[in-house]
């Protein structure tokens, strides 16, 4: 009787399993669908890198439109005012007046500020090699590129409340979400 139990007992949580990843994948594309259909998301990011021997933190505004991320920083105040401006193929630096050409982000040069709008795109879309539940959370994993990996945390709401960008499997960028808003 204990040899049929085993398996069974095996079997039971291995489904259960497939079960709780089959239900965060559901609970992804439920918040997909709503980020697509939204005019402006908006929230703020506090974002920390790690850049070898240094850490670089910062908190922005952020604020996603017609395929536009704007990323306004708020502190620290040494940087406070600077704007970057990001679609596909362009970026650009603001501050004051003056705008900066920053060029493509694409590659392995993920900056710091670049990390909102691999985050963003890894919220709207792209391909999700992994999701999972971790409590009251649900947590994918979707591919930027060759060199990069978004993590992406939802809560029970499903609204995001952190990302990170991996690359060469360490977490390069942190990003903790407040303040998030879809109109």
């Amino acid at each position: 009787m204990k040899r049929v139990i085993l398996p069974v007992l095996t079997i039971a949580l291995l489904l259960s399993a497939c079960q709780g990843a089959g239900s965060a994948e559901k609970r992804l594309d439920e918040a997909r669908e709503s980020f697509a259909q939204a005019e402006t998301i908006s929230f703020t990011a506090e974002v920390g890198a790690d850049l070898g021997d240094s850490r670089f933190e910062f908190t922005a505004e952020c604020s996603y439109a017609d395929g536009e991320t704007e990323v306004y920083i708020t502190s620290p105040e040494l940087i406070a005012g600077i704007t970057a401006k990001m679609a596909e193929g362009h970026s650009e630096l603001e501050y004051d007046g003056l705008i900066l050409s920053l060029g493509d982000l694409v590659g392995t040069s993920i900056s710091p500020v670049s990390s909102i709008p691999i985050i963003i795109n890894a919220l709207l879309g792209g391909f999700a090699s992994e999701v999972w539940s971790e409590g009251d959370f649900t947590v994918a994993r979707v591919y930027v590129d060759d060199s990069a990996d978004a993590l992406i945390w939802l809560d029970a709401e499903l609204e995001p409340v952190r990302g990170e960008i991996v690359a060469g499997g360490t977490a390069a960028a942190q990003c903790s979400i407040t303040n998030f808003t879809v109109s």
